[in-house]
């Protein structure tokens, strides 16, 4: 994008046909990113009749398809834009993959018909795939809202009431998707609604419109926050615990040294 934007500017000398080309790439590897394997699976799912006979499904994924096209036309452009695009498709993404999680945590039964078993393994890849979507639509709030650089912590802090606004918002709002997803992973799924849905009084749906006026308003938001921080934290602590000795285990059996699998190997672990 800054190369396409530094020929558009004449600071880079390129034919009219290479500055097109690299705006199509740029546009192409946005698209690739935005969707994922997700819509993907999804699209392939829809063409093979996945979704027939259940409406809600199919409103889910048709309203999740509509998102994703309204961040692919703001990917690159106004960066607020971009995070109301990208808490948009975060909302529906979390929204589809509970309804999959829904209709894969019935017990099968051993008889089950062959066509059943298939339909049950498309939406738990789907569901997966949807998880690794949100995880990437979260990171890239975050580095639009400068969560990395510290601009996010001086726009929470501004005196500049319509900046604070607007990132208590937009923080508030991704905290609550996060927590969503969390809740669908089956982490301390009440907890989690719960926390995610006291959110969303205090900054509305997406994070249309934070609100707290009052000392005490400003106080149960903060509660609510540090319930949030706390089940993440306990989240974090619960991956380490199942997944911290996992380099030693390998190490073991590979019958190498411990330290010659590092922390590479867990955050790879972790992630996945």
């Amino acid at each position: 994008e800054r190369l396409a934007a530094s020929a558009a500017r004449g600071e880079v000398t390129q034919s009219q046909a290479a500055r097109e080309d690299v705006k199509e790439f740029a546009e192409r590897l946005a698209r690739y990113f935005n969707r994922a394997p997700a819509l993907d699976r999804l699209g392939a799912m829809r063409e093979k009749g996945a979704f027939t006979n259940d409406r809600e499904a199919s409103v889910a994924v048709a309203t999740l398809a509509d998102a994703m096209e309204a961040l692919d036309e703001t990917t690159g452009g106004d960066k607020a834009k971009e995070t109301d695009a990208l808490l948009r498709a975060l909302g529906a993404l979390a929204g589809v993959r509970e309804l999959f999680v829904r209709a894969i945590a019935t017990p099968l039964s051993r008889d089950a018909p062959r066509d059943t078993v298939s339909r049950r393994q498309a939406y738990r890849m789907a569901e997966l795939s949807l998880e690794e979507s949100a995880r990437a639509l979260l990171g890239r709030v975050e580095t639009i809202a400068g969560v990395e650089s510290g601009t996010f912590n001086e726009a929470l802090a501004s005196r500049d009431a319509q900046t604070s606004k607007r990132a208590w918002s937009v923080g508030c709002a991704a905290v609550a998707h996060a927590l969503r997803h969390l809740a669908s992973s089956g982490w301390r799924a009440e907890a989690c609604r719960a926390c995610a849905d006291d959110l969303d009084a205090f900054c509305g749906p997406n994070g249309t419109n934070v609100s707290f006026e009052t000392h005490d308003e400003a106080l149960r938001l903060a509660a609510c926050l540090s319930r949030a921080a706390n089940l993440a934290a306990a989240h974090d602590a619960a991956l380490a615990a199942g997944y911290g000795d996992v380099p030693k285990f390998l190490a073991d059996a590979l019958g190498v040294a411990d330290k010659t699998i590092g922390e590479t190997f867990v955050d790879v672990a972790l992630d996945e």
